[in-house]
């Protein structure tokens, strides 16, 4: 569902802020996805990381990191 994709997604954005700050590297040119085999939809499987600012992302962040859930 699309609560599921929106936590999955700010898992994503934390990865690429993650990575951003281990290498020095300019969010914008980090693009990540995430794959799902187990869905049964194809294009259900590939959810891409939404361009968002680190600004964006600390802010969400702040709000709290989602519960992982069986699904993740």
């Amino acid at each position: 569902g699309e609560e599921s994709t929106n936590r999955r997604l700010v898992q994503l954005d934390f990865y690429r802020l993650l990575l951003s700050r281990l290498e020095g590297i300019g969010l914008s040119t980090i693009d990540a996805c995430l794959y799902y085999v187990s869905e049964d939809q194809p294009q259900d499987r590939l959810i891409r990381a939404r361009a968002r600012t680190e600004e964006e992302i600390l802010a969400t962040l702040a709000e709290g990191i989602p519960e992982q859930s069986d699904e993740d």
